[in-house]
C-alpha cells in the first residue's frame, strides 16, 4: 500500500513538473514572438530595436591561391608530388 502511495506521489510530481515546463516554454515562445513583432514594427517606423542580421554578418575571407601556391603551405593540400603543377 505504501509503494502505491509513493508511486502516486511520483506520478503527481512528474505531472506537475511537466506542466510547469510546458507553461514556461509557451511563455518564452510568446515573449520571442512579441519581441519579433516589436522589432518589425519599429523597423517599419525607421527605428530598429535590434540590428538586422545582415548588418552584423562578417564576410568570409578567401585565401589568395596564387600566394599559397608560391609558399610551402601548398603541400598541405596535396597528397602526392604528382599533383604539383
Amino acid at each position: 500500500m505504501l509503494y502505491i502511495a509513493l508511486a502516486e506521489l511520483v506520478v503527481i510530481f512528474l505531472g506537475m513538473f511537466g506542466s510547469m515546463r510546458f507553461v514556461q516554454s509557451q511563455s518564452r515562445a510568446h515573449a520571442r514572438r512579441e519581441d519579433l513583432l516589436l522589432n518589425q514594427a519599429l523597423h517599419a517606423a525607421g527605428r530598429p530595436w535590434q540590428p538586422a542580421p545582415a548588418d552584423t554578418r562578417q564576410a568570409v575571407e578567401q585565401p589568395d591561391w596564387d600566394e599559397l601556391l608560391r609558399t610551402e603551405q601548398y603541400s598541405k593540400f596535396t597528397t602526392t608530388p604528382e599533383q604539383e603543377p
